[in-house]
């Protein structure tokens, strides 16, 4: 597979998210996987747009 670099800015059309370091190498979590270690901050990100009433018209939550 070949991969090409960024250039510049052109990271920027892409979205991230920062996974907190202690998810990853801490020994409280060592038997989490990835998908759950991504659930756990997708689940806190929506509360986080709840509270700041990030809703559509039909009033569900944007991630």
């Amino acid at each position: 597979m070949d991969f090409d670099y960024f250039n510049n800015r052109e990271a920027e059309r892409f979205n991230f998210l920062k996974v907190p370091e202690v998810l990853v190498d801490g020994e409280e979590f060592k038997g989490l996987s990835a998908e759950a270690i991504i659930y756990f901050m997708l689940l806190k990100r929506t509360g986080i747009s709840f509270n700041n009433n990030r809703l559509d018209k039909e009033s569900r939550v944007f991630l």
